[in-house]
């Protein structure tokens, strides 16, 4: 056995009685050491020097001679203070290179090659392995820098959200502790403009109904006005026409409402009228039944003559009619705004607790701000340190395992340097 560099060669006498073997079967070189992890651990492990499974493995530059090219670097770091043992073995046979009487029979070192792959390898694994390390370094110290900035904005948007929820005191928060200080101002809350007070509801009620039946007189419906009550209580001034010739039971019902008409004509006409039901654009409506005898209702009230008792018993089937939907729209209305003033009124009681709801939920989030960003500081800096401590150790283990270079030169008769792990 000899070999220079990477190049092993085994060569044999021509009367050797495996001679034919050796020249013509497949022939592979395994090295055997102590591999060392950067923890210390150490273990024994077996490293194919050459191809396994194809009949080139070894070269054969003259008859009686085969040389092999082995791996420059092992898979993982060998032990400083254990050998690199070599052997040969063939169709899963070793090859024995001494004579038993002198001891192990197939295993030798190679000195030079040994020195060279154990200064390949740790180079090589040094320069991954940091490489790895470090950059896990930058990318934790990295992560740690953006939750810190994150928090920051997340705590100014916060105290922006702050500034519009109606805080009793100026707060900036900064800090973990002040989130316990957020309180909410006691508010008086604005009464709504349909909101009203008890004795205010029943006149919005007719305000309401009176604008509507004004409203009335200028919606066609089959080419007549909607309303012939209002048009009735408006032209009656300037007519012969009668209280008296109305049905008597509903003689009543037609002066109050003579009467509504007028509290409130005035003001439900003016531009800036709002009513606090419905819109400016809504008017009453009445039955198909209605509307089809408007037509002959003010026809008999536009005439110059005296109305005959088959018009007047028109007018008081319209009026009826008319007479009724309007003390509808009245009472409806009335309950409309009763229920939004007992709304209201809800409303405002409940108000002390939303608003201690409230702040506890401000509290709550302003403290899970500060939660999950320690958090995440917390397992990011656990993670940085260990990053680190792992950098430090394989510094110190590939820092003290470079070996030294040494030129090539011929090793011959290897057989006589054995081997044992």
């Amino acid at each position: 056995m000899s070999g220079q560099g990477n190049q092993l060669v085994f060569a044999w006498q021509s009367d050797h009685p495996f001679a034919a073997n050796y020249q013509r079967d497949p022939i592979i070189v395994v090295a055997e050491y102590v591999e060392i992890d950067t923890n210390g651990n150490k273990r024994n492990v077996r490293q194919y020097l050459t191809p396994r499974h194809s009949r080139h493995q070894a070269s054969q530059s003259a008859a009686n001679i085969r040389s092999f090219q082995l791996l420059s670097q092992l898979p993982s770091p060998p032990d400083r203070s254990s050998p690199i043992c070599l052997y040969m073995e063939s169709k899963g046979q070793v090859i024995p290179i001494r004579d038993p009487s002198l001891g192990e029979t197939a295993r030798f070192r190679f000195p030079e090659w040994e020195q060279s792959v154990r200064k390949n390898t740790v180079s090589l694994l040094a320069e991954r392995d940091l490489s790895i390390a470090r950059n896990n370094v930058t990318v934790l110290s990295d992560q740690l820098s953006a939750i810190k900035r994150n928090l920051n904005t997340n705590l100014n948007d916060f105290n922006r959200q702050l500034a519009n929820e109606g805080l009793a005191n100026t707060l900036d928060i900064s800090q973990a502790n002040q989130c316990p200080n957020i309180q909410l101002a006691n508010s008086t809350q604005k009464r709504p403009y349909d909101v009203l007070e008890e004795n205010q509801i029943p006149v919005a009620a007719r305000e309401i109904c009176s604008f509507r039946t004004f409203n009335g007189l200028y919606v066609p419906s089959g080419g007549v006005k909607a309303l012939v009550l209002a048009y009735l209580a408006i032209i009656t001034p300037e007519k012969t026409f009668s209280v008296n010739d109305i049905n008597a039971n509903r003689e009543t019902d037609f002066v109050q409402f003579l009467k509504i008409l007028d509290a409130h004509k005035k003001k439900v006409l003016a531009d800036d009228y709002s009513p606090q039901l419905g819109s400016k654009n809504d008017y009453i409506r009445f039955s198909a039944h209605a509307v089809s005898m408007q037509p002959s209702a003010i026809q008999a009230l536009e005439k110059e003559t005296t109305l005959t008792a088959n018009e007047i018993a028109i007018i008081n089937q319209v009026l009826a009619a008319e007479l009724d939907v309007f003390s509808s729209c009245i009472d409806e209305g009335e309950q409309q705004l009763k229920t939004k003033r007992i709304a209201w009124e809800k409303q405002v009681a409940a108000s002390p607790q939303r608003r201690v709801a409230r702040e506890a939920f401000l509290q709550q989030r302003c403290e899970s701000l500060f939660v999950e960003a320690e958090q995440n500081l917390q397992r990011t800096e656990e993670a940085l340190i260990k990053a680190k401590n792992e950098l430090a150790k394989l510094e110190s283990f590939y820092g003290n395992g470079t070996a030294s270079s040494s030129t090539s030169t011929v090793s011959a008769n290897l057989n006589l340097l054995q081997c044992q792990l």
